[in-house]
């Protein structure tokens, strides 16, 4: 719940505790929905980077889903650069970097699969 003007926000934490049968390389990763709305309409939620498990040495990784990522991705940080507002061009900065970097990072691990 959010806090109340004033109020210091209350950290959760959640621990979930389950037995998942693994069978060959696979990722986990945490998603939570919210019904709470942005400035823009657009309904709030969060998710957790990956966390890759290794079978015999293997990992997972879809080249045609990670280029159509990639794609998303590309397309949000140029959305940013044509429409975002910030409170400063520092601001902006960072955010596009941080997006550049993981666009840079996953156009590598692509290009490392399809070699």
């Amino acid at each position: 719940m959010p806090a109340a003007a004033g109020e210091q926000p209350v950290a959760v934490e959640r621990l979930f505790d389950r037995e998942i049968p693994v069978d060959g390389p696979s990722w986990f990763a945490v998603r939570i929905e919210s019904d709470t709305k942005n400035e823009l309409g657009q309904q709030l939620f969060a998710h957790s980077s990956p966390v890759y498990v290794e079978v015999a040495g293997q990992r997972v990784f879809d080249i045609e889903s990670g280029r159509a990522l990639l794609k998303q991705m590309e397309d949000g940080r140029d959305d940013i650069r044509a429409r975002g507002t910030f409170s400063s061009d520092a601001a902006r900065d960072k955010m596009l970097g941080t997006y550049n970097e993981a666009i840079r990072t996953l156009a590598e691990q692509i290009g490392r699969r399809t070699k």
